[in-house]
């Protein structure tokens, strides 16, 4: 029986975590990014953008560089947000950005 080679799992291990460093970072920052959002909005009702906000949020906290479908669900997320004036302009940009650099980490995780 032949042993498999396992010189590459502390690499992996290290990966792993400095991506779920940075998936945390980029959760924290956009999620209090949409609560600023929220805080002062006044082109849509307040109930339609906390909604909009929270299932946003929701999705984004799984969108782990392993999971690329939410990833690509998050950023189109984002950009329904801006398009229909769901989050300002000068907030959206930096979220979408944000979830945007994850991508070479999804290719690297795959």
């Amino acid at each position: 029986m032949e042993i498999p080679d396992m010189s590459h799992y502390g690499k992996c291990r290290m990966m792993m975590r400095k991506h779920e460093r940075h998936h945390m970072l980029r959760f924290k920052l956009v999620a209090f990014l949409m609560l600023i959002n929220a805080y002062g909005y006044i082109h849509s009702p307040i109930e339609h953008v906390f909604i909009y906000s929270v299932i946003t949020l929701a999705i984004s906290l799984f969108a782990v560089p392993e999971k690329p479908k939410l990833l690509a669900i998050t950023c189109i997320l984002l950009l329904i947000g801006i398009i229909g004036n769901l989050i300002r302009l000068y907030f959206g940009i930096p979220m979408l950005l944000l979830f945007l650099s994850q991508i070479p980490e999804t290719k690297q995780a795959v």
